[in-house]
């Protein structure tokens, strides 16, 4: 599967980079070979026109993605290592049950994690060869909560989805001044706890009651629930915890849901909760016909409910489980990778496993420890401007990706002290633009400039109740005395 083709001038070890130490050996991992389908599925196979037509739509599968292809029934775990292709893996696996295996696409439930994939995956199966939208639309694809949602509707369960974060604050923050704890706890954390709970299908009454604390969080817990079925509410936590006590209890909807469901492939598992896991299991027996993709190296969302340690005993849950590793990286290069493998391998609760990658060439990472956050800053403009001036790159050619919001505001200073344009991509507001900072802001502007910064003074308007257009028309009249 793989070439001794390495980097000139690298190491395979990892090497402890000192500070500011640009000419470090670094690891490089090995280049993955670039077969085609016709090296690796053979023309006397009844498969062969598949993957010869994939390919001639652009979609050249690796050894690795077309044995995860093939893998139809049965357990099978994918652990789809960065940059591996496991959106091509997916599609391709479904276009494969319905054109070569002949199942219908109503038989078959693909699970991801937004609703953007979902969308995204619906599209690229309609555009496989074979396939038309008509039949794709007849899968079942969505996130967990669209497609359960589903279920409980059906079933009578109308309730509203209480899906307004400041509002599921706002009734946390009644009921903490009700308990007299307004300064105890932030809403904002009780909230992830609950979903915490709920994830690992923690009710009210399962809680301890041993200590003040645990009977505070008790009573928070058991009254946000009687405030929501009060008012008719339920939340997305609540359509899991729904769903998980109709399979468990009505045998009738169970029975029916599992001859529908005969196919479930899961995306992004590694981010899955107990619950979740839970409700998969129901669904996908007796036949067990359940893929799982996911990176064990990947999880992020621990702080929600989600399980890691979920996709490591998968294999345990299902002793047939077939395992495939898609560990050639198409996104970033052998420095990149390589240095991930000798990072990443010191972890000892993993899927063994090394990345190597399809490109041959790219930019060494390198590694500073500045004292602060704003030498940081200031470090990492000092290297943009450098290039910039030297001619080796433009603006666009830039990303800069940060762990936390917290830590961006230096790094915001320096862009905007420094006229050095940039998209603030997909977050939340900049640093300046918080409901808390603006407005102080646009005062001082106003300030500076009373009768010109009309930006600042919308912004100040709605905060003294004044008419942000009774205002304009104010300072135009003001403008035509003067002139």
């Amino acid at each position: 599967m793989y070439t001794n083709k390495t980097v000139k001038g690298t190491d395979t070890s990892f090497y402890p980079m000192g500070v500011n130490k640009k000419d470090a050996v670094i690891p490089c991992t090995q280049i993955a070979n670039n077969y085609s389908s016709e090296q690796i599925v053979k023309n006397n196979e009844a498969d062969a026109c598949f993957f010869r037509n994939l390919e001639q739509h652009g979609i050249k599968l690796n050894q690795k993605q077309i044995e995860a292809v093939r893998c139809v029934e049965g357990p099978v775990i994918t652990i789809a290592g960065a940059g591996s292709g496991k959106t091509s893996v997916l599609t391709s696996r479904v276009a494969y049950m319905m054109t070569e295996k002949q199942i219908h696409p109503g038989n078959i439930m693909l699970l991801t994690f937004t609703k953007k994939a979902a969308e995204e995956m619906k599209e690229r199966i309609s555009s496989l060869p074979g396939l038309s939208e008509t039949a794709v639309r007849q899968l079942l694809a969505g996130t967990f909560h669209s497609i359960f949602l589903r279920v409980l509707r059906n079933q009578g369960i109308n309730e509203k989805i209480l899906s307004n974060e400041k509002y599921k604050q706002i009734i946390i923050k009644k009921i903490l001044k009700e308990l007299g704890l307004s300064a105890s706890y932030e809403p904002e954390t009780i909230i992830s706890m609950i979903g915490y709970f709920k994830n690992h299908m923690i009710l009210p009454n399962d809680l301890p009651n041993k200590t003040p604390i645990d009977k505070e969080i008790r009573d928070i817990y058991s009254m946000y629930e009687q405030f929501k079925k009060k008012e008719y509410l339920i939340d997305f936590d609540d359509i899991l915890v729904i769903m998980y006590e109709l399979l468990t209890t009505n045998m009738k909807l169970k029975s029916l849901i599992q001859n529908k469901i005969k196919f479930v492939l899961i995306d992004e598992f590694q981010d899955s909760s107990s619950i979740q896991y839970a409700i998969l299991q129901i669904i996908a027996a007796p036949h067990n016909n359940i893929m799982i993709v996911g990176d064990d190296f990947q999880s992020i969302y621990r702080f929600r409910g989600a399980d890691p340690s979920i996709i490591l005993g998968f294999p345990a849950d299902y002793n047939q489980t077939k395992k495939v590793i898609l560990d050639t990286n198409y996104r970033s290069n052998p420095f990149i990778v390589g240095l991930g493998n000798a990072i990443i391998k010191h972890n000892t609760k993993q899927f063994k496993k090394t990345l190597n990658t399809h490109k041959q060439n790219g930019s060494k990472p390198q590694y500073y420890s500045p004292d602060n956050s704003e030498q940081e800053a200031s470090m990492i403009i000092d290297d943009i401007l450098s290039q910039i001036k030297e001619g080796k790159k433009e603006y666009r050619d830039f990303s800069i990706l940060y762990r936390t919001h917290a830590i961006s505001r230096a790094i915001t200073d320096q862009l905007v002290l420094r006229d050095i344009p940039f998209v603030q991509y997909k977050t939340k507001d900049l640093f300046y633009n918080n409901s808390l900072v603006k407005p102080v802001i646009d005062v001082l502007r106003l300030i500076i400039r009373p009768r010109s910064d009309f930006e600042a003074l919308k912004g100040v308007c709605p905060l003294l109740y004044i008419s942000k257009d009774k205002v304009m028309d104010e300072i135009l009249n003001a403008y035509a005395m003067d002139d």
